[in-house]
């Protein structure tokens, strides 16, 4: 089915919007900060919203890819079969790679006050696969070179998965339920 993984999420959204268990949904295993992040999918009707979210993945993705200098040949990538495989069921990691484009610093300025890696790196933690094997290396090169950014890695992600529990105290019971 076209939009399937998209559909958990916006289900997911539906049940944080509507005061639900969010473990409630069949497949939902994101961390309880993430259900509120997919809260944003179900402000709309699920066909608006997969619209949305697909139109937002060909953006971010195409965005990604001029980052990364491609040029012309950028249009391209969107024949790409993972890509394209991405938007046909909503997946989420086209956002999550377009994260972790900004996990190194782009401009030679202040870096003491680039808080875009710090955001992305906890942005990462949404999908904690991905965390465990991307975010390693930056946070070992943070505590040598950038404890700064490490401090502030740690300190915002240690709020953002708080955040729940003043929605339920019992989310991350539900969670660990959810993934047993």
């Amino acid at each position: 089915m076209i939009g399937w993984d998209f559909s958990i999420f916006w289900q997911i959204g539906q049940a944080v919007l509507n005061g639900g268990n969010p473990y409630a949904v069949e497949f939902s295993r994101y961390p309880p900060a993430a259900a509120f992040f997919f809260a944003l999918f179900a402000l709309l009707p699920f066909s608006a919203a997969f619209a949305a979210w697909s139109g937002v993945n060909v953006v971010l993705y195409l965005y990604g890819l001029r980052r990364m200098g491609l040029g012309r040949r950028a249009w391209a990538w969107l024949l790409f079969t993972p890509f394209l495989f991405n938007l046909l069921t909503g997946q989420v990691d086209v956002v999550f790679w377009w994260a972790a484009l900004f996990l190194v610093h782009t401009s030679a300025g202040s870096r003491r006050n680039d808080w875009r890696p710090v955001l992305a790196a906890a942005f990462l933690t949404l999908k904690p696969q991905l965390a465990l094997v991307v975010l390693p290396w930056y946070l070992l090169r943070w505590l040598h070179t950038e404890r700064g950014l490490l401090l502030r890695w740690a300190g915002l992600c240690a709020l953002m998965h708080a955040l729940p529990l003043l929605y339920d105290p019992r989310i991350y019971t539900h969670w660990l339920a959810a993934l047993s």
